[in-house]
């Protein structure tokens, strides 16, 4: 007869275990802490809180001794699966998204896999593409940047500077370019979003 020892159960345990918690992400469900009920995605419920996210897509995280959810908005839920959002903390300051950045004392996150932050002194600022243009142009969105001067930044494609001014494309197939000492960008134009069902015809 196989006796079945510890480090034989291990490997089917941690398995189970990964089943479960992958399941009970994308199943939303409700629970209670300290008389607080919280429905949802990814819930955590800890020292008399619970928290749940709204979309299988967000996340929940303990910062600065409180619990924190946060959800993607639609279009990188309808577009994005590759890219996992987190928040972090800053001097009391929590901030969630994606490509999160601080300055000596700010914090601030990106919205969106394709958004970019950057910092300007002591002031973080993020950018993110416009819904439209992640609709349109999913395939397309990497490589976007910020540049800055003394006294603008401005974040996008094919950034230019000319002197204190600045400026970028906010479509990866817009250009700038700069013209007798000015910039000027040109955007192509982009169809409206609708993520609303064709409708029906009558015969």
């Amino acid at each position: 007869m196989r006796r079945w020892g510890a480090s034989s159960w291990a490997p089917m345990l941690a398995t189970l275990i990964t089943i479960l918690l992958t399941q009970n992400s994308q199943s939303p469900s409700c629970h209670t802490s300290g008389g607080a009920v919280a429905c949802g995605y990814h819930c955590r419920a800890e020292l008399g809180e619970v928290r749940c996210a709204q979309t299988p897509e967000g996340i929940c995280q303990r910062l600065e001794g409180q619990l924190v959810c946060w959800d993607p908005p639609e279009e990188v839920r309808l577009h994005d699966s590759s890219h996992t959002p987190r928040c972090k903390a800053k001097r009391g300051e929590i901030a969630c998204g994606y490509s999160c950045a601080t300055s000596e004392t700010k914090l601030a996150c990106a919205q969106t896999p394709w958004g970019v932050c950057t910092t300007r002194y002591d002031e973080v600022v993020c950018w993110d593409p416009p819904p439209a243009i992640i609709h349109h142009f999913t395939d397309e969105l990497k490589g976007a940047s910020c540049i800055s001067t003394e006294t603008a930044y401005a974040c996008g494609w094919n950034c230019k500077q000319v002197r204190s001014e600045a400026q970028c494309a906010q479509s990866p197939r817009g250009t700038c370019s700069s013209q007798d000492g000015r910039l000027y960008c040109f955007e192509p134009p982009v169809p409206p979003v609708s993520h609303a069902p064709p409708a029906t015809r009558l015969p």
